[in-house]
């Protein structure tokens, strides 16, 4: 995990990194992206169930931020879930 990561909006998760890496590139390569792919996180989380890989996007000092930057930037989202990269 890179130390700064603090607050993130999760795009995508799965328990299979490739499926994680697929997604990632769909958006990257799509005409109408708004993405910068820089902007992009992996994050691996294990547990005793098994191991679960996040697609978070952008870092944030807080949960404020990140939930208002999704409620203002990202109104394709459904349902904008801010992960807590700390707890990882």
């Amino acid at each position: 995990n890179p130390e700064d990561l603090l607050f993130s909006i999760q795009f995508f998760s799965d328990s299979q990194l490739e499926k994680v890496n697929k997604y990632l590139k769909k958006i990257a390569i799509s005409d109408e992206s708004i993405f910068n792919i820089n902007d992009f996180y992996i994050l691996e989380f294990r547990s005793d169930i098994g191991i679960e890989y996040f697609l978070l996007y952008k870092n944030f000092t807080n949960r404020i931020d990140a939930k208002n930057h999704c409620l203002n930037f990202l109104p394709k989202i459904d349902n904008c879930i801010v992960v807590d990269t700390t707890k990882f």
